[in-house]
């Protein structure tokens, strides 16, 4: 028995010839190629995005900051560092410093004000001062010069208190608001003794005077023999 097999040739689709269509196929035309182009427009969509974002940040970083309000300096009056607490009246320097320091600095032809005043009679330009700086800044000094006299007197003080400007607010009064100095006198303290005396010069006692035949007294003040007066009773 016999069996015959018949072969047939395989069938395949003919190849799409360019004179079919009048033009060459375009490779773009392919649908995953298509996908691919449509992905990369996104992202050239999204890099200009972030470049845009990031100008923006750039150029809000290198804006100019508002201008910040500005605070006022305060200032105040102490002893110098080299002051001490008292001095005696013929001092070598004969000198009582202080100094007016600022929060910060003051500007260039700025006066600062204080009033210097005094217990007893140790300076002679007591009253209100004026500091004036060619520069700008934040620390002034401030002096008073002693008067050395013989007359015997109390000790007293030197004080200088801090002064807001005569016009406008260049600077306000802070701490600390004053600052003294205790001066002493070197010439001793004054006492004050009383002799009566009649005209014949004898030292009376109360009981001893009389109004009716002493007329007159000598009152003498020691320690000040210039004030020495005759007073009529």
């Amino acid at each position: 028995m016999s069996i015959s097999v018949l072969a047939s040739s395989p069938s395949f689709p003919r190849k799409r010839e360019s004179s079919e269509s009048g033009h060459r196929a375009n490779p773009l035309d392919s649908p995953s190629l298509g996908n691919k182009r449509r992905g990369n427009d996104g992202g050239r969509w999204r890099f200009g995005l972030a470049s845009g974002l990031l100008a923006l940040a750039l150029g809000m970083a290198g804006a100019s900051a508002p201008a910040q309000a500005q605070t006022t300096p305060s200032c105040g009056i102490a002893r110098h560092s080299t002051q001490g607490a008292s001095i005696v009246e013929n001092d070598v320097t004969r000198v009582v410093g202080f100094t007016i320091t600022c929060t910060a600095a003051l500007p260039a032809m700025t006066s600062v004000r204080y009033v210097l005043s005094q217990g007893g009679d140790y300076v002679d330009n007591a009253g209100i001062r004026n500091i004036s700086n060619t520069n700008s800044v934040a620390a002034f000094s401030a002096t008073a010069t002693l008067i050395d006299d013989d007359t015997p007197e109390d000790d007293g003080w030197v004080t200088a208190t801090m002064l807001g400007p005569a016009s406008g607010s260049a600077y306000t009064v802070g701490t600390p608001t004053m600052a003294s100095v205790t001066v002493t006198s070197e010439d001793g303290n004054p006492y004050i003794g009383v002799q009566l005396r009649n005209a014949s010069g004898e030292v009376m006692s109360g009981s001893a005077f009389d109004e009716a035949t002493d007329a007159e007294v000598i009152v003498q003040v020691a320690g000040f023999s210039d004030m020495a007066q005759t007073t009529a009773v």
